[in-house]
């Protein structure tokens, strides 16, 4: 309830009736800092140093072994020995010299 009611009355007898905060005592803060146990600071384990080194090496890893993984371009005489052997084999498939399997006159 961050605002008082809207009886004035009230808010008044409120006001002036509130308590006065307490005084605060001497070196209470220093008995209260002295009370705590003496922590050292934080420290970042050493070990934390390895996980932004083995990302930027792996990235460093990829982009150099990225011309490695990328296929070989054919030289001219390989694309025309390709293209002989397939031009061949596609001969051969559809003009078959072999006609021991295609039915004779006799037997349609």
């Amino acid at each position: 309830m961050s605002q008082f009611p809207d009886d004035p009355d009230l808010v008044k007898f409120l006001r002036q009736h509130r308590p006065a905060p307490p005084h605060a005592a001497k070196g209470l803060e220093d008995a209260l800092m002295s009370a705590l146990p003496e922590m050292a600071p934080a420290q970042r384990p050493r070990y934390l140093w390895v996980v932004p080194s083995a990302i930027a090496a792996t990235l460093i890893a990829s982009f150099l072994s990225y011309r490695a993984f990328l296929p070989a371009q054919p030289s001219p005489t390989e694309l025309a020995s390709l293209e002989d052997f397939m031009e061949t084999n596609w001969h051969n498939t559809v003009n078959d010299s072999d006609t021991q399997f295609l039915p004779t006159s006799d037997e349609q």
